[in-house]
């Protein structure tokens, strides 16, 4: 896991997300309350890395490195031991302006760093964007269609139930 800020895109800065982060990451993004803390639980347990992008101190977007076993059964059965980039985001007013690329690379380029030679991402098939992203940035589709997934972290004695649909995209990784 690499800790250190990195400069990116003219004042952006991309780097590692820490507890003391949730209050601004939420005050920008309160819809993903929930999902925030719980990833940044898995990250101080070092399961993942959340990375932030940060605009004069302003975080403008962040993204997660899920290097956990997945907890979709597909995806443990085609793609074992394969990390996942998921919650990508970027605010309304940062977008089409390069940050979502540049947290993917710094995901990959931290996956690749670690050792892995392939990561994998789940996006909704309605959410044209983001499958433009992936697919420009070397993604393919898996091959084994849709799976059902769930928007919100497990949370001990709540039952989990498959609330989304993802399409499933597979990137390898150079190193």
């Amino acid at each position: 896991m690499q800790s250190e800020t990195v400069p990116a895109l003219d004042g952006l800065t991309i780097r590692a997300a820490g507890m003391g982060d949730l209050p601004v990451l939420a005050a920008r993004d309160i819809d993903r309350l929930g999902q925030l803390y719980d990833r940044l639980e898995r990250h101080e347990a070092d399961r993942g890395e959340l990375l932030i992008a940060l605009i004069a101190g302003r975080p403008v977007g962040h993204i997660y490195l899920w290097r956990e076993d997945a907890e979709e059964p597909e995806l443990r059965e085609h793609l074992p031991a394969v990390p996942l980039i998921m919650n990508l985001w970027v605010s309304d007013d940062h977008r089409r302006q390069g940050i979502g690329k540049e947290l993917v690379a710094r995901a990959e380029a931290d996956l690749s760093g670690a050792g892995h030679r392939e990561v994998a991402l789940g996006v909704h098939p309605d959410n044209t964007d983001a499958i433009k992203l992936y697919l420009s940035l070397g993604y393919e589709q898996w091959g084994y269609g849709q799976i059902a997934t769930c928007k919100e972290p497990a949370r001990a004695g709540k039952e989990r139930f498959a609330n989304d649909i993802c399409e499933i995209y597979v990137k390898r990784l150079n190193g």
